[in-house]
């Protein structure tokens, strides 16, 4: 009998996607990766021209600085930062020589994860989010395969950041696609001046709008009729109009931010190489956005959440609480590390419901209250 040889072992396919979960922190993507061959976890942010790392993280991760530069995003001041790289892996995605920063965060901002994945790793996949599955996947471009069903909107990529069209109650314009704004939609400060929107919405309500690398970021948020994203038509936003004077909110080439709180009521696809983003929505398309039934906006700072805007005749002020004064406690939890997630969830229960709220004045005084939540939007 001749001697047949073997054939050699069948070796896999190439790999069409890199898949792994994400959790949502305040509807910021968050992922567990690795930087340097270290464990890290990191925010997928759309809007970030390069990967971001605070000193502490940077320190963890070995990552070497090798320049200096200025950075700025939401909030109105440039921030000095250290230019650095590192080899990223998501999932089994894996680019070398990834662009970063390194700098510190505003405090309560996004401080507790250890960096920031933006541009420089996106740009080379398709990446597929599905909010409702929370899973991520990323997409070899010539594997990619768009889903028959989905909307297809023309992606404008400027300064690094996707922009896609849209129009707000009949005004159309470009929108900026950032997955690191954990808002709904925020019209930029020309926008609002150039349309008179103040006098187009006259029921508006002054809150805090972000927190991002300038700073914190204040305005006012009134509720838009109809945002359509290609056929879709998304109902009742909850929208910022923002008064800064630079930074983000103050472009002049879009009309507003598109944050996650609308991006998760999709499958968002964003196609950097084509140029092209896919919306399908998902079942929370049609739920209602709520703003804060307590009447109050601020941040986490220090040992708890700082108030910095009041709404008046809202639950807070029905108790006595002031702009400056610190919530320690929320239902017996401390507020200190609760996260925007679960601060969110507690201030948008459902109205009539009795929240207990341990509370320090700016003088330093504390006492215990009761928010009896309504809405006030």
């Amino acid at each position: 009998m001749p001697f047949l040889p073997q054939a050699p072992p069948a070796q896999a396919a190439p790999s069409v996607a890199y898949e792994l979960p994400f959790t949502l922190e305040g509807y910021l993507i968050v992922v567990e990766g690795k930087v340097n061959g270290q464990p890290a976890k990191l925010i997928l942010d759309s809007g970030a021209g390069a990967g971001l790392y605070t000193p502490k993280s940077a320190e963890k991760l070995q990552l070497q600085s090798v320049g200096q530069t200025l950075v700025g995003g939401g909030g109105e001041k440039l921030v000095p930062a250290k230019i650095t790289t590192a080899r990223i892996e998501l999932g089994g995605a894996v680019q070398e020589k990834q662009l970063g920063v390194i700098l510190d965060l505003p405090s309560g901002s996004k401080a507790e994860f250890d960096g920031i994945v933006g541009y420089p790793f996106l740009k080379n996949y398709v990446v597929q989010i599905d909010y409702a599955a929370k899973r991520v996947r990323f997409i070899e471009p010539a594997r990619f395969s768009p889903d028959p069903k989905a909307d297809m909107l023309p992606m404008n990529l400027r300064m690094n950041i996707p922009e896609i069209p849209g129009t707000i109650d009949g005004l159309a314009g470009s929108l900026r696609l950032d997955t690191g704004f954990s808002g709904t939609l925020t019209f930029t400060s020309p926008t609002v001046q150039k349309n008179e929107l103040t006098k187009k919405y006259p029921k508006r309500i002054e809150t805090v709008l972000g927190q991002g690398l300038g700073g914190v970021t204040t305005g006012e948020v009134t509720r838009v009729k109809t945002l359509e994203l290609g056929k879709t038509k998304v109902q009742g936003v909850v929208t910022g109009l923002s008064a800064d004077k630079s930074g983000a909110l103050a472009d002049t080439g879009t009309i507003a931010l598109l944050g996650g709180e609308v991006l998760s009521r999709f499958t968002l696809t964003l196609d950097y190489p084509g140029k092209r983003v896919f919306l399908t929505p998902n079942a929370d398309l049609g739920k209602p956005f709520v703003f804060s039934r307590a009447g109050l906006a601020g941040i986490f700072e220090g040992d708890g959440f700082k108030v910095l805007t009041v709404v008046p005749g809202g639950p807070a002020e029905a108790v006595g609480i002031a702009k400056g004064a610190v919530l320690l406690a929320m239902n017996g939890e401390p507020t200190k590390g609760m996260g925007l997630s679960r601060s969110r969830e507690l201030f948008r229960q459902e109205p009539g419901t009795a929240l207990k709220v341990r509370v320090r004045s700016a003088e330093g005084t504390e006492r215990e209250v009761v928010l009896v939540l309504k809405d006030v939007l």
